[in-house]
């Protein structure tokens, strides 16, 4: 509905429907934090079961969970009512919004934190343990498989600066990759909220990985 990645002259005349490609993508952010966040509290869920004796490591990991719930609680409402009536998400022309820009970049940035504290956390919980060295990196590289959702993260963050500096993001180019960055970092934080599990996979297959 939106030809995203599609270059503007390469869009058949009156083919774009500007109204229904806004309503989707605020239907995208507005399922985007509960999406996210489930998958970071079920990781979250895997470390605490691990049952770390360092009871700061503990204290870390509840506190994460909690920050995260109500992120995860907070960010829908706040982008849902944002803009009042509801149509005035996907029609400028009625009703009002708060400025954009700083719920939006507030948000992302919300997100990249707790991104950067649940990737963190392995690395602490497994540095201390008295295992072979190789055996103890391939599993912290295994459940850090998140770098790649803090990375996603990290240019969504740099693309959305961008683009709200220029005319509250609502000349944009169809030709770009922006409205995708949410779904790419939700299946990516999926995938690595299962490295664990992955490991366990390719240690049945080949014996490198195997740390039973």
């Amino acid at each position: 509905l939106s030809y995203t990645g599609y270059y503007p002259w390469k869009i058949p005349r009156g083919a774009l429907n500007v109204h229904e490609a806004r309503k989707w993508r605020f239907i995208n952010a507005v399922i985007y934090n509960p999406i996210i966040g489930l998958i970071k509290i079920s990781f979250l869920l895997t470390l605490i079961k691990l049952q770390s004796p360092n009871r700061y490591i503990r204290l870390a990991l509840w506190s994460i969970m909690v920050l995260t719930f109500m992120t995860m609680i907070s960010g829908p409402l706040i982008i849902i009512f944002e803009c009042w009536p509801m149509e005035a998400h996907w029609d400028y022309t009625v009703g009002h919004c708060v400025d954009r820009r700083i719920t939006i970049l507030s948000g992302v940035s919300l997100a990249l934190l707790t991104d950067v504290l649940v990737l963190f956390m392995p690395t602490w919980i497994l540095y201390g343990l008295q295992i072979e060295r190789r055996k103890k990196f391939q599993v912290i590289a295994f459940l850090s498989l998140g770098v790649a959702v803090t990375a996603i993260g990290a240019y969504r963050l740099a693309s959305f600066v961008i683009v709200l500096n220029v005319s509250n993001g609502e000349t944009e180019s169809t030709h770009t990759i922006r409205p995708t960055l949410s779904n790419i970092e939700c299946n990516l934080a999926a995938i690595a909220a299962c490295g664990a599990t992955i490991k366990w996979l390719l240690g049945l297959f080949i014996p490198y990985f195997d740390s039973s």
